[in-house]
């Protein structure tokens, strides 16, 4: 699959899981602790992370990876930390960052955590690609 598919491929899971993720679905209510624990996030079958939050919303990278697949390939990256930040009204912003031979952030400009709080969906970019952005689908173990 080349990236170009990939991309297609998200955007249509992406519109799919907005009903999920609507207004309705989700609650008032959210606090910070609420993202504590491991996330398992995908996005399609270009990304996949393995997060892990703490109480306070850092992420916690000795705890934390990435692998990633496009036209070269399948490789492991890891998580330099980063943070996540979410509002009363269960909104998520913030960033991670992910490195190999250098660290690059992956910025999320508007996430969501559904009203069981164990699913959320992440859209953001590459600091370095900012005008291709990516959803990531996120589920709590």
């Amino acid at each position: 699959m080349n990236i170009q598919t990939g991309r297609k491929l998200v955007s249509i899971i992406a519109v799919l899981a907005m009903g999920l993720f609507s207004p309705s679905a989700t609650q008032a209510g959210c606090v910070q602790s609420d993202l504590d624990g491991t996330w398992y996030a995908y996005a399609a079958t270009m990304m996949r992370c393995k997060v892990d939050v703490n109480s306070s919303g850092s992420i916690v990278s000795s705890k934390s990876s990435c692998s990633i697949r496009d036209e070269t390939g399948r490789f492991s990256m890891d998580v330099g930390g980063g943070n996540l930040g979410i509002s009363n009204a269960c909104l998520i912003k913030g960033k991670m960052r992910i490195c190999d031979a250098r660290c690059v952030e992956f910025q999320i400009e508007l996430g969501r955590l559904v009203r069981d709080k164990t699913m959320l969906l992440l859209e953001g970019y590459f600091a370095v690609e900012p005008d291709v952005t990516i959803t990531l689908l996120g589920v709590k173990k």
